[in-house]
């Protein structure tokens, strides 16, 4: 606070005099506001030195009305020259009144009187000065801002900010002034002037999101794609969005500015940022002071922001039209968003800023002409910045760009160079886009922009091997479109192929007519079959109203009320619009009544696909009903435009019908599963008789119906020739099986079965087998060796080393338990160890265990028990069924054939990063990454430098876009210039259509992740998707296989961006819709799942959303069902759509082994830890005591910051393996092979508060000494407090836990900080943070600069390997499948040509 005297004076006077001489300035500033406090310190210091205040007060006045230097309301000329010394003084009264005693009363008044005189800055400035406010925080690194949530730490990591590390802010009632010219008030142009120093003041917020409802006080040991307050996909409920900051304000004196920036939003906004070494502010609304001095330049921008709107959504318009309409001021324009409005809700904005630019501005003909210049600058450089991306090439034979260009006279546009205001950045079109620094515009195949052309709110480039061409919104398609397309209009605009606001049952309605109303039914022919049990006779015909109907037509239904059960006779129109389509499966008499046994298709709007469905398409569904046949409305044409035959290859490409395709008129392909949300090949779920009326029809024959019958089999147990039959599986006396438990976070119980209790049938019913009820099972029971073992934390207290676990080992017990059928979850393998040639290899397989000891006889009766409690086994001791002996022996020597002979798909990994899902799907063993693709130089080194079969395998380090829009013109045959990669390299070319077998990936997640605060309609990352799957279009591989988060699921196409956080209107789970909808439109089946990592093994939480994509006529992978468990509160695995179905492909109810832990992980690896600075707090003798042991058995490292990393390059394993985890990822790597076991460096603050993080695990920040303590994270007033002060930052992993979802930053104060090491006083390490995610040792992690934080980032955007590895497996079995037919096949002709 300033001072209003000094300090040796303070010491002459008493309290009361001191009061008595606040009292008279306040009384003297409120009759003088325009008064300097120095002015007035002088006028009362030369007073009686008694401070009468009566008498200071009635000399001041008069000294003051005779003076010409004051005014009411304005300062002296002398003002600022003043200020600095007054504010000295205030300082120098504040800390002597610490030392002198002052009562509380007192210093309240002080207080009081203090707030009264240090008034915002807006009112301590004349017209042209800017007055220093006594309340000033000033800008630097330890600056705390009331709400804001940012990684404190991280600014001063190794050489201080950057763009990426920097905080946005939020500056209302701001002023800006020149520092080096007497805080002389000045324009935004004055930035970067040589000479002057700008500065500038305001009110600060920092850019929030409202977390409240995303983060709830519960354990932050959760995925980064899941969010609190959200349902079961991760939907944001209604109240989540941008949250207002806290009432208070601070008013904060920004540091040396750097550059100031325009950003133009293209809808008649724009927002003006500045910059600064601490962060960037976002502009709102200016003083009423500054106002004049700004009121030019923003006058100048909100017509240029109207200019660039209007040639954004309007660039055909006329100069007349436009004028016309500025001047009535009816442009659909928001001027101004964000500068005049200090409000944050977007909305507010909106309806605050479009009210305040038509009363404030006003731009007649002659204002244009004047700043026809600066408009062209301004139009220059945002057309330059979209050209690259194609966004802007439409306004460039714009009337109204011309009109400007000939009002500039000789000036002319000008691309490449920025010729505006110095330090004023140029190119910047959004704030948080600069991270994109090789941004290429999406580039699509012609088919998927058409689908795709209304969904993205990025402009797509279609590519056919010529010119791109594009148009905003939509698609502009060259000349030559399909004949099957819904229409083709040569070289004119076509309009996207989905219609977000169409409803389906308009659409539908619109393909079909018929009759409302039946009125007359006749058998046509004779009976062809009697069925006298169900006394129905059968015909092949019917006449219905004149039309004949056969077996095997296709007709539409009148709707009934709830079901396709109970269908209408008579239909007014509003039921007609949801007309039901079937195929007649037979049609019979029933006790007179003429009825059809209809087997239902569903048309594409009452699928998943719902708004974003084709409106002629059809799917085959497993559903039928018998209806009377007066319900029939009419026949319909329903064409198969799927495979012809079984053995046909061919069933991919483009069908599609329009609107205008005629009436009843529709397609069909694809058979859709209405619980899973899947596609599958029509022709695998129907039979022959099923399309052809003149066959088949001599009984009723249903292919739904059976596949309903054989469904409801599975569930339910019998036996047969003395073996049980249940869930699929065939079980026989001496199998070993997985009996589940109570608890889903305990694996499966293992037991070998002794014998059935059976129960004869009472009677036959319809589905299940002849037979007898098998009640239960007995089976003797097995455990877990290492169930013998006492817990990590047990030994290590102990002092003991730790155990060598395997959860593939068992031991048998004493006891025998009768078990339900239900209970049973499949079987598995157990071998004694000595009947096992390659322990290793066996327990690579699935479902294997082996056994080498006993319970002993003389054991206690106790659940627990010691390893010496058990006995050896011997090996004669173990029986078991010959028959699944055999079976198992012929499985693997078929597998042993597949993988020593069997040919690998080819495949492409697109958007590879490091090769995560490259590894899994290649050890899987029916897959050969070929070809990948990936963006991120230090990525690709990694990925070229690591993968298995590297020597064969095209790595490309460039743009995917480009890269598509090469492969496309390569197969055109047009001669193309070289193109160089990010490391300087020549492109090679890319593979021909036919060699890419399989296309796999997961195109960047930012845009739909739920840890993302700034999502994006335009996001670049949203709209690679449909590069994705243009790439598939391109090439239509056999196989596709994409990646995400979660949060995919809820991300919607569509909408609108109405504020930086909240977007408005869409499609919901658009993007799913998208998906499917393309797959499906190319004749692909498709299906799509969430899998929960932690259950195949990796030792962490993360789900992600899996689709697959198969050629027609091949079998479709089943999902990986979960092979160990995961105690997870996120380990949901369920989907809802939004038509209400929930659904989840895990059929498991548990799983074979237990959860992978992080002491599975990273046991074995050699210790290190970080040296307590001690900076905050001296070591205590008791600390010093204890840092002197640990010194004795672990490494210590000194951490400094100009360190490249902290740790060993290369060392040697503390351990063997000491777990089958490890043993896996350290499969060829020799003893002193560690690489990567090192961190990044810290400063001391963080360093010491790592060190001092009790070693407990999953403690947190919260247990730090106060002075440790980050401010953000502890102090009420920030945003913490509203979530109980974000628990698990800073936190302490737990040995007997998992990791928290790997992300691409370590930090322990970021979202994800649990990144302790559970037994040493560190960060985990890039290996530790590696073998979270899978990744073997063998794999080296590179980094062009040498960036550890790069290596993490490779780790944490990575596939997680074990996931990666199930999926392989499923799609490997019916790979191997296909390989086996099509090899007999092959050998079958052979015998033939020899015959």
């Amino acid at each position: 606070m300033p001072s209003l005297v000094n300090s040796d004076e303070l010491e002459e006077t008493s309290i009361v005099n001191e009061a008595a001489f606040r009292r008279s300035f306040k009384i003297i500033f409120s009759e003088f506001p325009g008064m300097s406090c120095g002015k007035i310190y002088d006028a009362l210091r030369s007073t009686s030195p008694q401070w009468d205040q009566m008498a200071a007060i009635a000399d001041i006045r008069s000294q003051l009305k005779s003076s010409s230097e004051v005014s009411n309301g304005a300062a002296g000329a002398g003002l600022m020259e003043e200020a600095s010394s007054t504010k000295r003084d205030m300082e120098s009264l504040r800390g002597k009144r610490k030392t002198t005693g002052f009562s509380d009363n007192s210093d309240n008044d002080i207080e009081k009187s203090e707030r009264r005189v240090a008034l915002r800055p807006s009112l301590r400035a004349n017209v042209s000065r800017y007055i220093t406010s006594p309340d000033e925080l000033i800008e630097d690194e330890r600056l705390a801002v009331i709400d804001e949530d940012r990684d404190e730490e991280d600014t001063t990591e190794l050489g201080g900010f950057n763009d990426e590390s920097l905080p946005c802010r939020t500056l209302t009632e701001w002023t800006l002034f020149d520092e080096e010219h007497g805080q002389k008030l000045v324009g935004l142009e004055k930035i970067g002037e040589e000479g002057c120093d700008i500065r500038a003041v305001g009110v600060v917020r920092p850019v929030v999101l409202d977390m409240h409802q995303l983060h709830s006080s519960r354990e932050q040991d959760e995925e980064d794609d899941e969010i609190d307050g959200c349902d079961d996909n991760g939907e944001l409920s209604e109240d989540s969005g941008l949250k207002s900051p806290s009432k208070g304000h601070q008013i904060l004196r920004l540091s040396a500015i750097f550059l100031w920036e325009v950003v133009m939003q293209g809808d008649g906004g724009f927002e003006i940022w500045l910059r600064t070494q601490y962060a960037f502010y976002h502009l709102l609304k200016p003083s009423e002071q500054i106002l004049p001095f700004v009121e030019g330049i923003l006058r100048r921008l909100s017509l240029s922001s109207i200019i660039i709107s209007t040639l954004e959504t309007s660039p055909d318009i006329s100069t007349e039209d436009f004028l016309t309409q500025l001047q009535a001021k009816s442009l659909p324009a928001q001027t101004v968003v964000g500068i005049l409005s200090s409000s944050q809700a977007p909305a507010e904005q909106a309806e605050s800023t479009g009210s305040l630019w038509l009363t404030r501005f006003s731009f007649p003909v002659s204002y244009i002409k004047k700043e026809a210049q600066y408009l062209l600058g301004e139009l220059s450089a945002y057309i330059d910045s979209g050209l690259d991306s194609g966004e802007t090439i439409g306004m460039l034979e714009a009337p109204l760009l011309t009109y400007i260009t000939k009002l500039a006279k000789n000036k002319q546009l000008s691309f490449g160079t920025d010729t505006r205001a110095p330090n004023r950045r140029a190119g910047g079109r959004n704030i948080n886009d600069r991270v994109l620094l090789h941004e290429n515009p999406t580039t699509v195949t012609e088919w998927i922009g058409r689908l795709a052309g209304g969904l993205f709110v990025r402009t797509l480039l279609v590519t056919d091997g010529g010119d791109a061409v594009r148009t905003s919104p939509g698609i502009e398609a060259a000349a030559g479109v399909d004949q099957e397309l819904s229409s083709k209009r040569g070289g004119e605009a076509i309009k996207s192929l989905i219609d977000i606001t169409c409803d389906p049952k308009v659409a539908r309605r619109e393909a079909w007519e018929g009759r409302g109303e039946t009125h007359s039914v006749k058998w046509v022919g004779n009976a062809i079959w009697r069925n006298r049990t169900e006394r129905r006779t059968g015909y092949i015909a019917a006449d219905v109203d004149g039309d004949i109907i056969r077996v095997g037509d296709c007709v539409a239904i009148r709707p009934g009320d709830d079901n396709r059960g109970v269908a209408r006779r008579k239909a007014g129109a509003d039921n007609l619009a949801d007309i039901w389509f079937a195929r007649i499966a037979y049609l019979f008499e029933e006790d007179g009544e003429m009825l059809a046994h209809f087997r239902w298709f569903s048309h594409g709007g009452d699928t998943c696909l719902e708004e974003t469905a084709g409106p002629r398409e059809l799917f085959l569904l497993d559903s039928c009903d018998d209806n009377p046949l007066e319900t029939v409305a009419g026949k319909i044409d329903v064409d198969f435009a799927g495979r012809k035959t079984s053995d046909d290859s061919g069933g991919l490409g483009v069908v599609e019908l329009g609107r205008d395709s005629g009436k009843n008129k529709f397609f069909y392909r694809l058979w859709y599963d209405e619980e899973q949300g899947c596609f599958e090949d029509a022709a695998m779920h129907e039979s022959h008789s099923d399309c052809d009326s003149a066959s088949g029809t001599e009984h009723q024959f249903c292919v739904s119906c059976e596949a309903v019958r054989r469904k409801q089999g599975l569930s339910e147990p019998y036996a047969e020739g003395g073996d049980l039959y249940f869930g699929g599986q065939q079980y026989r006396v001496l199998d070993f099986v997985y009996i589940l438990q109570g608890s889903p976070d305990e694996p499966y119980e293992i037991g070998q079965i002794q014998e059935f209790a059976m129960a004869d049938l009472p009677e036959q019913r319809e589905g299940v087998h002849k037979g007898k009820r098998a009640d239960g099972v007995h089976v003797k029971l097995l455990k877990r060796y290492d169930g013998l073992y006492r817990g990590h934390y047990a030994q290590l207290q102990n002092g003991e080393p730790p155990s060598t676990r395997d959860n593939r080992r068992l031991y048998f017990t004493n006891k025998s338990v009768l078990v339900p059928v239900y209970r049973l979850e499949g079987k598995c393998i157990v071998k004694h160890i000595d009947d096992i040639d390659d322990l290793n290899a066996f327990k690579d397989l699935d479902d294997t265990f082996y056994v080498a000891d006993k319970l002993s006889l003389r054991a206690s009766n106790r659940e627990e028990h010691l390893t010496s409690e058990v006995e050896r086994l011997d090996h004669a001791e173990v029986s078991f069924s010959d028959a699944t002996a055999s079976e198992f022996n012929e499985a693997q020597e078929r597998l042993d054939t597949f993988m020593s002979e069997g040919r690998k798909l080819r495949g492409m990994d697109i958007f590879a990063g490091a090769g995560g899902l490259s590894i899994g799907l290649d050890r899987a063993g029916a897959v050969k990454t070929e070809w990948a693709i990936e963006f991120s130089s230090a990525a690709a080194l990694a990925f070229k430098s690591n993968l298995p079969s590297v020597k064969a395998c095209f790595v490309y380090n460039q743009d995917a876009n480009l890269l598509l829009n090469r492969a496309i013109k390569e197969e055109a045959g047009s001669r193309l210039e070289e193109l160089i990669d990010f490391q300087g390299k020549k492109t090679p070319p890319m593979p021909k259509r036919g060699e890419v077998e399989f296309i796999y990936g997961g195109p960047p997640c930012q845009g739909f992740s739920g840890i993302n605060r700034f999502k994006k309609t335009n996001d670049i990352k949203n709209s690679l998707i449909a590069t994705y799957l243009s790439y598939v279009d391109f090439y239509r591989p056999e196989y596709f296989l994409l990646e995400n988060v979660r949060g995919l699921l809820v991300h919607k196409l569509g909408g609108q961006q109405v504020g930086q956080n909240r977007q408005s209107g869409g499609i919901q789970m658009g993007t799913v819709k998208f998906i499917l909808r393309a797959l499906t439109s190319l004749g692909y089946q498709a299906k799509f799942s969430v899998l929960q990592a932690g259950e195949f093994g990796a030792p962490q939480s993360r789900r992600r959303v899996i689709f697959w994509g198969i050629r027609p006529g091949l079998k479709m992978p089943m999902f990986p069902q979960p092979t160990h468990t995961f105690q997870s509160k996120t380990s949901s695995t369920s989907i809802n759509l939004p038509n209400g179905v929930k659904f989840s492909t895990k059929t498991r109810r548990g799983a074979p082994l237990p959860m992978t832990t992080v002491a599975d992980a990273v046991l074995d690896l050699p210790p290190f830890e970080y040296v307590n600075p001690h900076i905050q707090y001296p070591a205590t003798p008791e600390q010093a005591t204890e840092e002197t042991a640990r010194r004795k058995r672990i490494v210590q490292f000194k951490v400094r910051s100009s360190d490249r990393w902290v740790g060993r390059e290369e060392q040697s394993y503390a351990y063997p393996p000491l777990s089958e985890y490890q043993r896996m990822l350290r499969k060829g790597v020799s003893n002193d092979g560690v690489r990567c076991h090192f961190t990044r460096p810290w400063n001391d603050m963080v360093t010491e508060r790592i060190c001092s993080i009790p070693m407990v695990p999953g403690v947190d920040h919260r247990a730090l000494p106060e002075k440790l303590r980050p401010w953000c994270l502890s102090d009420p007033k920030s945003a913490a407090a509203r979530h109980n002060f974000w628990p698990g930052l800073f936190g302490r992993l737990d040995l007997q836990g998992a990791f928290q979802t790997a992300l691409t930053e370590v930090h322990p104060n970021n979202k994800q900080g649990r990144v302790l090491h559970p037994t040493q006083h560190r960060v985990i390490s890039v290996r530790e943070h590696a073998r979270s995610q899978g990744f073997p040792d063998s794999y080296i992690f590179a980094s062009d600069s040498d960036r550890v934080k790069d290596m993490y980032r490779q780790v944490g955007n990575a596939v997680p390997i074990p996931m990666a590895y199930a999926l392989g497996l499923e799609l490997r079995k019916v790979f191997m499948e296909r390989w086996f037919q099509e090899g007999r096949a092959d050998a079958k002709s052979k015998g033939k040509a020899k015959a």
